[in-house]
């Protein structure tokens, strides 16, 4: 709740907590996911070759990796963002 034109400490530290148990939640459900990716694809592993999976599971780790810290706010332009805010008051 804004109290004159500001967050209050507690809520803003609720805030901030909520955001690493979601990224917390979010990290460790990707981890599993990518467990079960990985496993399906090992039965391809004969017909493409370990360095072709390697490179598709890189390529799912980077987009997941890239989608959480978009969506979770936690991008370099961000937190530069919420320095500024936190700077000028508005945090």
């Amino acid at each position: 709740m804004l109290r004159s034109g500001h967050l209050a400490y507690g809520e803003i530290r609720d805030r901030q907590t909520g955001q690493l148990q979601v990224l917390t939640y979010a990290a460790l459900l990707w981890q599993w996911f990518r467990a079960l990716i990985e496993g399906a694809w090992e039965a391809l592993l004969c017909e493409l070759g370990r360095k072709t999976i390697q490179k598709i599971l890189a390529g799912l780790d980077q987009t997941v990796e890239g989608f959480l810290n978009d969506a979770l706010q936690i991008t370099p332009e961000q937190i530069s963002a919420q320095s500024k805010a936190e700077k000028l008051g508005y945090l």
